[in-house]
């Protein structure tokens, strides 16, 4: 199992990267000072304990910046679902954490998901970090709430290009991005014309920079007809996956994980 990350110093600077997160998200006009200094207390270091027996990784802001004495470093970019927003106890059944736990026996774990942030911030304030924890593995879901709020393709294209692009140069880890999956078949999305025509759009483009930068594609939405036959793995919001949803997404990212890169 991986070793399990305190927040106990972390919770207000985690809070206020949320806060700064969800206000950019919305429009609102941040000063960068602001931001920095957000970002920069998400960066203070972290206690790391040893390994707790039956219980997976907590979710976490930093990962130390070697990864001696740990055989993988492991971090999840991503959103809302990366957190776990659906699951009974998002700290411990989010996906990455359910990912983390199919991974070598002292794996460290460091889940970056902030609820409602879009591609273009988690690049800001998500990506540095993922960059100082010299990760082994790099999970990334990163595209619904961009496509819900109507960010443009080509700027998602050209932002994600640029996320890959970093991810490559900088860390030389393992990638495992997934795509969109089939919305119209989530309650939230029924009957909204031409969903599947534009997520199937969207997931030629995320697959065209997967193959641009070696990444692997986590096809969702070839799996998701199966998945969204079982309405227990959707949430009582009707949008976000439930405990047992994440764990067979987190068997997806396992399947893809143990097939060759790229």
């Amino acid at each position: 199992m991986p070793t399990n990350t305190s927040l106990t110093r972390l919770r207000r600077s985690s809070a206020l990267v949320l806060f700064f997160a969800v206000l950019l998200g919305l429009g609102v006009a941040i000063p960068i000072a602001l931001l920095n200094r957000a970002h920069n207390g998400a960066r203070e270091g972290v206690r790391t304990s040893g390994h707790v027996a039956g219980r997976p990784a907590r979710l976490a802001v930093r990962a130390p910046r070697s990864g001696a004495g740990h055989p993988l470093v492991y971090v999840a970019i991503g959103a809302s679902d990366s957190y776990g927003v659906g699951a009974d106890d998002p700290a411990t059944q989010s996906w990455p954490a359910d990912l983390a736990a199919f991974l070598p026996p002292g794996t460290h774990f460091v889940n970056l998901g902030v609820p409602g942030i879009l591609l273009a911030r988690a690049a800001q304030v998500e990506l540095p970090v993922t960059l100082d924890a010299r990760p082994d593995l790099v999970t990334v879901w990163l595209a619904v709430d961009d496509l819900a709020a109507g960010v443009p393709l080509d700027t998602y294209r050209q932002e994600l290009d640029s996320l890959l692009d970093a991810l490559k140069h900088g860390t030389g880890a393992r990638v495992l991005i997934a795509n969109v999956p089939d919305l119209g078949l989530i309650p939230r999305f029924n009957g909204q014309p031409g969903i599947t025509a534009t997520v199937t759009a969207w997931n030629v483009a995320i697959a065209a920079a997967a193959r641009a930068h070696g990444a692997t594609v986590v096809d969702l939405f070839g799996q998701w007809r199966e998945l969204a036959a079982h309405p227990e793995y959707v949430g009582a919001d009707g949008f976000h996956p439930s405990t047992e949803g994440y764990r067979q997404i987190a068997r997806l990212f396992w399947q893809a994980y143990q097939s060759e890169p790229g």
